[in-house]
């Protein structure tokens, strides 16, 4: 299930603390997106996770952010997601 490979994804990040989690649509295709903070190498991080199937494979689309930073990353991350194309 895209919700335990999402959880997995994040299982060697110390502290992770989920935000926001929730089941939605990619490209007209079943997706899990999950968002929260963690410590890698000894900064606190944003991550934000989207992943998705298509024809039995898996797509993670991820975004590891120093949590200083500022809502340019996010909105990268989300330009970034709406450039993909699946063909």
């Amino acid at each position: 299930a895209l919700d335990a490979l999402a959880v997995k994804t994040f299982r060697g990040v110390s502290g992770f603390m989920p935000k926001d989690q929730a089941f939605t649509t990619f490209h007209n295709r079943e997706a899990y997106q999950i968002e929260g903070t963690g410590t890698m190498d000894g900064v606190t991080v944003k991550l934000q996770l989207l992943n998705t199937r298509r024809n039995n494979c898996y797509f993670d689309f991820l975004a590891i952010t120093p949590l200083s930073g500022t809502g340019a990353q996010e909105d990268a991350f989300k330009n970034f997601l709406e450039s993909v194309k699946f063909l």
